[in-house]
């Protein structure tokens, strides 16, 4: 009979303690490096302010004035011509216009003055109005009332004499007799002419815009990476 056999280990096991490793940090070898700008802004003040202009208020140009005229009205026909004639239109304006030239002149007043009311037939029959206002005699309404008594004088006893020289006047003459006149008439108007106000003139400001200003600098550079 056999007896067992137990057999010791012949060396104990070994234990292995850990080893830790403590960490390495590598501190970086430069600092980022930041670039300033290199220079700031530069705001420019406007140079004017704005000018702003009171309103200017004109006074009255005018004062209320006194105003007399005399005004003749006097029939004149010329025998020599017809009516018919002036179905050409060429011929009633010349006639119109030598008219009014011949009237003003003797009468001594502008042409704007001298009026054709009417020309009917009758051989030719013209209607006038001459005013002799006081302005064209310095303001003077007594000599404007003497220039117009001394007119309607003239027109009422030679009529003729206020058309001769006048080439068209004188062929109507020659064609049928000297010129006529009727129903002469004067009166007399007084007025008052208003004062002429102008509304105040206000004038605009002003502005003068300043200038831009100067464009900011470009911004910096990034900095570089760091190395590994």
């Amino acid at each position: 009979t056999l007896t067992p056999t137990t057999l010791t280990p012949t060396s104990s096991p070994t234990t292995l303690t850990p080893t830790t490793l403590s960490p390495t940090t590598d501190s970086p070898t430069s600092s980022p490096t930041t670039i300033a700008p290199t220079s700031s802004p530069t705001t420019v003040s406007p140079t004017m302010s704005p000018t702003t202009l009171s309103p200017t208020t004109e006074s009255p140009t005018l004062s209320p004035t006194y105003s007399s005229y005399e005004t003749v009205a006097a029939i004149v026909t010329f025998p020599g011509a017809s009516i018919d004639d002036f179905d050409d239109p060429a011929l009633e304006y010349l006639f119109r216009q030598e008219f009014i030239t011949s009237m003003a002149a003797a009468a001594g007043v502008e042409e704007e003055y001298v009026e054709i009311v009417s020309i009917s037939s009758g051989s030719v029959v013209v209607s006038a109005l001459i005013t002799f206002e006081s302005f064209e005699f310095g303001g003077d309404p007594t000599l404007a009332v003497a220039t117009a008594t001394a007119f309607a004088t003239t027109l009422s006893t030679t009529p003729s004499i206020i058309f001769a020289g006048n080439t068209l006047f004188d062929t109507l003459v020659l064609n049928g007799g000297a010129v006529t006149s009727s129903d002469i008439t004067s009166f007399n108007n007084d007025r008052t002419a208003s004062p002429t106000t102008r509304s105040p003139t206000t004038s605009a400001p002003t502005i003068t815009s300043p200038p831009p200003p100067p464009p900011f600098p470009p911004p910096p550079p990034s900095p570089p990476p760091p190395p590994p």
